[in-house]
């Protein structure tokens, strides 16, 4: 009986990098404390586009917005550098803003959508 060899799972490096810095990003103290100060009310935040209200996560409950980087961490041009998405991910409260799920998801289809387009005419 023959074994049957495993196969190798292979990664994408940018993603492994990315799922790698994230969390980083997550604790850093700047962004702890752009959340801390952002708060409208206790466990209320408001969106910086429709100024829907949205609350946080609580009891199984996930949060209804986003934190977001109004300069997007990969630029619309497309990746440059590892040393530029570090730069752009690890922010200032300058360039950070409280986005609800629904305005949060349209401004990342836009930005990919401009990627994809920026790509494409280079081709």
């Amino acid at each position: 009986m023959e074994k049957k060899k495993k196969k190798l799972k292979t990664y994408n490096f940018y993603t492994v990098m990315m799922q790698a810095l994230r969390p980083v990003w997550r604790n850093h103290p700047t962004r702890r404390e752009f959340f801390k100060n952002s708060r409208s009310a206790p466990n209320t935040w408001i969106c910086a586009e429709c100024g829907k209200k949205c609350a946080g996560a609580s009891k199984g409950k996930k949060s209804e917005f986003r934190i977001d980087h109004i300069e997007p961490v990969i630029p619309l041009t497309g990746f440059t550098n590892w040393d530029d998405v570090i730069r752009r991910l690890i922010t200032g409260p300058h360039n950070l803003q409280v986005l609800c799920l629904v305005c949060h998801g349209v401004k990342s289809k836009a930005e990919n959508a401009a990627r994809r387009k920026h790509k494409k005419d280079l081709l």
